[in-house]
């Protein structure tokens, strides 16, 4: 090779070398480019970042036997460019660093290499390397910035995390880590906390208790959540719920611990403030439906006395009195007959409300008959069609639901009074039980009032009734966890829906 064609030779290798970030993506061309220039052919090798791999990346020949040979007489760990009879390696260094191999194989037809080719080869590896170590070199702090960007973000998280994080090293479970919800939690900066243990903050108990689970999180490497535990800090007791993971290397051994921490403090003291409210209104109830049952128990001892004096005047005296004192004691008897109904649903509604509830596998079918069997009974004038649905089966509470079907039936059997097709019917949907007729029906504007106590959409007069058999209805349901609503039209009838729940 002349002077010349060594120079055109490196000058173009350093300007391809120049107009990329990659070299290694260059290589091929500067494979061929020398091959092209020094016959006859040229094998870059590249060393991996590891210091031990060598790679070939590139090479060029028309005879690919010329490169296997090369490979063949190549001795590993080169220092210095070699010059033989038909192979010439360079080796590409930088910063005293060893990146790579320029092989280049002459045929034998050619003559030897010279001393030109030599230093030409050799420049040719010490630009090949120092790019390439450049280029590394870069990556490397690319990928230091992108970590430190990574760090940062990370550490962004942790510290705007609204609960405790703390990081506590596998073998002294020392803290190494604190958050600023954690210094707000204990009343401590992290400087005061980082390289201590639970032992210089907390009673002996409290850190055995912590030191227990945090022992157990990183013998069994996975996570142990502790819902409730008291901590003693300069803000007083607080509640917290934690959990604890193990943080294991690549071999799977636990280097540190994870702990996040939540603040139920406030969450605790506002369960038992309402639990507390709860049984204040539950013994209050149950004080005032003791209350309300013994005077409407005490009312019925009078109120026979009432029925029974107004009985005995109209019988020894009623045909001595006048017209209208004979009516006034009449008047009596029905307002004090009424009275006692009114005083048995009371009794009756307090009774359900009181009554234990014990659920066993229920037929509403069959109640439904004995309900309307019952009614068919005492009011024998009367005629209706009933449709009655068969396994009507639920578990609940026998007593109770005979009560539900017979005030809805019996609702049923009243406002169907005045209809000379009279039809009843018990069943289910696909998510209710109902009761359906085709009786007086109601404005369902006024669906809300139904199943209150004392509350009628209709005038005494029309039907007879004391407005407490809804209510009822509704507390039975209430009571199986169910839920109870109504349908109806004026003029059209009605139909009664309930579920039961499941047991809690």
């Amino acid at each position: 090779m002349d002077a010349r064609r060594g120079l055109q030779l490196v000058s173009k290798v350093v300007r391809t070398l120049s107009q990329t970030s990659e070299p290694e993506r260059s290589l091929p061309s500067i494979a061929r480019a020398t091959a092209e220039a020094i016959p006859d052919s040229c094998v870059l090798s590249v060393c991996g970042e590891d210091g031990k791999t060598l790679t070939r990346i590139a090479s060029h020949d028309v005879d690919p036997t010329t490169i296997a040979l090369a490979e063949r007489q190549f001795v590993s760990g080169a220092t210095a460019a070699l010059m033989q009879p038909t192979v010439l390696v360079a080796p590409m260094r930088a910063s005293a660093q060893w990146l790579g191999l320029v092989t280049v194989v002459r045929n034998a037809d050619h003559a030897p290499f010279d001393a030109l080719d030599l230093e030409v080869v050799d420049a040719l590896a010490g630009h090949v390397a120092l790019a390439i170590h450049n280029a590394r070199l870069a990556k490397k702090l690319e990928r230091g910035e992108e970590l430190q960007q990574t760090t940062q973000f990370l550490d962004a998280i942790v510290e705007n995390i609204p609960d405790m994080v703390f990081v506590k090293d596998a073998d002294k479970l020392s803290f190494v880590r604190f958050n600023r919800a954690g210094e707000e939690l204990l009343g401590m900066s992290r400087a005061d906390l980082i390289g201590k243990t639970d032992d210089d903050f907390f009673p002996k108990s409290e850190a055995a208790f912590f030191t227990q689970k945090d022992r157990e999180t990183l013998a069994n490497k996975q996570l142990v959540e502790i819902f409730e535990e008291p901590i003693q800090t300069r803000a007083g007791t607080r509640w917290l719920h934690t959990k604890k993971v193990p943080l294991v290397d690549a071999n799977g051994t636990p280097r540190f611990l994870l702990g996040i921490s939540q603040d139920i403090t406030e969450r605790k003291r506002a369960d038992a403030a309402l639990r507390s409210a709860k049984e204040t209104v539950e013994h209050a109830n149950k004080e005032l439906e003791a209350f309300a049952y013994s005077i409407v128990h005490d009312l019925r001892s009078p109120l026979r006395g009432i029925l029974g004096y107004s009985a005995a005047v109209l019988e020894d005296a009623g045909d001595k009195l006048d017209a209208r004192p004979r009516e006034y004691l009449r008047r009596m008897q029905v307002a004090a007959a009424r009275m006692a109904t009114l005083i048995e649903d009371l009794l009756g509604l307090a009774r359900v409300t009181q009554a234990d509830l014990v659920r066993t596998h229920v037929d509403l079918a069959a109640l439904a008959a004995s309900a309307i069997g019952g009614l068919q009974h005492t009011d024998k004038n009367r005629s209706a069609e009933i449709v009655i649905q068969p396994n009507l089966f639920v578990d609940a509470d026998p007593h109770m639901m005979a009560i539900v079907l017979e005030n809805l039936i019996d609702n049923a059997w009243k406002f169907t009074s005045k209809r000379e097709h009279a039809r009843i019917e018990i069943g289910k949907t696909d998510n209710a039980f109902f009761v359906r007729d085709n009786g007086a029906g109601f404005d369902m504007a006024y669906t809300e009032q139904l199943f209150g106590v004392f509350r009628r959409l209709h005038m005494q007069e029309d039907f007879a009734g004391t407005g407490i058999g809804l209510a009822t209805v509704a507390r039975i349901i209430h009571r199986h966890h169910g839920r109870v609503w109504a349908e109806g039209r004026v003029g059209e009838g009605a139909t009664f829906y309930f579920t039961v729940g499941d047991s809690l």
